[in-house]
C-alpha cells in the first residue's frame, strides 16, 4: 500500500518522500528511514507505522513533542491530507493510493524532449511528471490531460499584451502582499491587554498570530490574595534568553524554549513578593533580532488559590526529608520522585512569607535540580528502549521501560502513562 510524505513548510519545501514498509522512523540519527539533520528534531522523534488498513502515527518520546493538525499527539491515526509536524519541518501525509494532480499550465511545458512526455521546466515540474508517469493514470486520461494543457497554452497565446500583463503581474502582487504584509499590520506592542479579556485561542507575537505584537506584550490583572499562578503556552522562541517576563517591572524570568513549534500546559507562580493587592501589570518583552523574527504567547490565563498559613517549623522538616531522600536516589529510583513532592509541599507552607526566606531559595533550588536529574533520567531511558527496539532486542527494551516506570511511582504523571503504553504496545508485538 505505501504512503508519502511532502515538506509543505521548512527547509526542503516541496520534496516528497515515499514509503512502503509497514513502519516508518523520524529523527536525527542517520539509523533513521527518514532523516532529519536539525537541532529541534529528537535522535528517534516520531513513527509511521501500518496497522491493518489504517496507518498511525506515534511520538516516541521526543523532547520537543510531535504535532498532527496544530495538536501535540503521543499517538494518533492518520489520514490522507493531514498535516504532521517534526521540529521545523511540517510534513503533508498522503496514502499512496492518493492520485496526483496534474501540474497547472506554468509548471510543465508540451515540447518533448529526450523521449519524455513533458519538459519541466522546474523541479516540482519535475515531481509533478514523474507522479504522472508512475501512477496508475489510464493511457486516455493522460492523454486528456496533455490535450487540455495544449489548449491552455493555445488560449494564452491568443491574449493581447496587457491581458497576459494582467495574468503575470496579478500573482507577482498577491506574492508580495503576502510577503511584505506582516510588515503592514498595526503594532500593539505598546498596548496594554487586560488579562481576564483574552481569549484562550488569541495568540500574541509576530508570525501567524492573531495580535501582532513584534516586541513584546503587556497585560493587567487584578489580585486580591492567594497563589497566582499563570498557565500560557509560548511558541517559536530559538533562545534561552529570548524573550523576558516581567511582573510590575520586575524580571521574573525567561520564557521557555520552543524551536519552530507551540510549547503548551506551561505554568509560572507569580513571586508572592512582587504581588500587589489591586491591578498589576505582566510584561514579556522579546528580544526582536530582526524584521523576520518569529514568536508566540498563547492560552493566558491566571489562577489564585489560597496560601497555606506560614509554617517555616514544617517546611523545614520537608526540606530535609526530601534532601535525604534526594541523597538516596541511586539505593532507590523512585526517591528521585519523592523528594520533588516533598519540596513542593516544603515551598507550599513558605508561600505566605511577605519576603524571601532563605530556606524557600533553598527548597527552589534543590526543586530545580531535582526535576532537572528526573527529566534527564527519562528521556535517557526513552532513548535506550527505543535503541533496542531498532535492533529487535524486545526484551531488553521491556527492561529498560520497566526501570523507567520505576522512577514515576505516580499513575497519574504523564511519564508515567507513556511508559505504561510503550510496554503495552511492546507486549502486543
Amino acid at each position: 500500500m505505501g504512503f508519502r510524505l511532502i515538506i509543505k513548510s521548512g527547509k526542503g519545501i516541496g520534496k516528497e518522500f515515499s514509503f512502503v514498509q509497514e513502519r516508518v522512523r523520524v529523527g536525527r540519527l542517520p539509523e533513521n528511514d527518514l532523516v532529519l539533520y536539525d537541532t529541534g528534531v529528537s535522535r528517534v522523534h516520531c513513527e509511521i507505522s501500518q496497522e491493518n488498513e489504517f496507518y498511525m502515527l506515534r511520538d516516541t518520546g521526543s523532547a520537543n513533542g510531535t504535532s498532527l493538525n496544530n495538536e501535540v499527539i503521543t499517538e494518533a491515526q492518520l489520514q490522507s491530507g493531514d498535516r504532521i509536524q517534526i521540529g521545523p519541518v511540517e510534513f503533508v501525509f498522503l496514502k499512496s493510493d492518493t492520485q496526483p494532480q496534474l501540474a497547472s499550465h506554468d509548471e510543465v511545458d508540451t515540447e518533448p524532449s529526450g523521449g519524455a512526455i513533458f519538459k519541466p521546466e522546474r523541479e516540482t515540474a519535475q515531481r509533478r511528471l514523474e507522479q504522472l508517469q508512475t501512477s496508475e493514470l489510464k493511457k486516455s486520461e493522460l492523454e486528456e490531460a496533455i490535450r487540455k494543457h495544449g489548449g491552455l497554452k493555445a488560449k494564452f497565446k491568443k491574449l493581447s499584451k496587457i491581458q497576459r500583463a494582467g495574468l503575470i503581474l496579478i500573482p507577482l502582487l498577491l506574492l508580495a502582499t503576502l510577503i511584505f504584509g506582516e510588515n503592514k499590520k498595526k503594532d500593539r506592542s505598546a498596548e496594554t491587554f487586560n488579562l481576564g479579556d483574552v481569549k484562550p485561542n488569541q495568540r500574541f507575537g509576530a508570525g501567524k498570530v492573531d495580535i501582532y505584537t513584534p516586541y513584546g506584550a503587556t497585560f493587567a490583572f487584578e489580585y486580591k490574595e492567594g497563589r497566582a499562578t499563570l498557565h500560557y503556552a509560548v511558541g517559536s522562541i530559538d533562545k534561552e534568553n529570548e524573550a523576558e517576563m516581567f511582573l510590575n517591572e520586575k524580571s521574573i524570568g525567561f520564557l521557555p524554549t520552543a524551536k519552530g513549534r507551540w510549547r503548551r500546559d506551561l505554568k509560572k507562580i507569580l513571586p508572592q513578593d512582587l504581588l500587589k493587592t489591586g491591578k498589576n501589570i505582566l510584561s514579556i518583552q522579546h528580544r526582536r533580532q530582526d524584521t523576520n523574527d518569529t514568536w508566540g504567547i498563547a492560552q493566558l490565563s491566571l489562577k489564585t488559590h489560597k496560601l497555606a498559613p506560614l509554617n517555616p517549623v514544617r517546611a523545614q522538616e520537608l526540606y530535609d526529608l526530601a534532601k535525604s531522600t534526594f541523597e538516596t536516589r541511586s539505593v532507590a529510583p523512585q526517591n528521585l520522585y519523592r523528594s520533588i513532592q516533598y519540596l513542593k509541599e516544603a515551598r507550599i507552607h513558605l508561600e505566605a512569607s511577605e519576603g524571601e526566606l532563605p530556606l524557600l531559595s533553598k527548597t527552589n533550588n534543590l526543586l530545580k535540580e531535582a526535576k532537572s536529574q528526573l527529566q534527564n533520567t527519562y528521556d535517557n531511558l526513552i532513548f535506550s528502549a527505543e535503541r533496542a527496539l531498532r535492533f529487535d532486542k524486545l526484551q531488553e527494551a521491556g527492561e529498560i521501560l520497566r526501570e523507567c516506570l520505576d522512577y514515576f511511582p505516580n499513575q497519574d504523571d504523564k511519564r508515567h502513562q507513556e511508559v505504561k503504553n510503550r510496554l503495552n504496545r511492546l507486549r502486543s508485538r
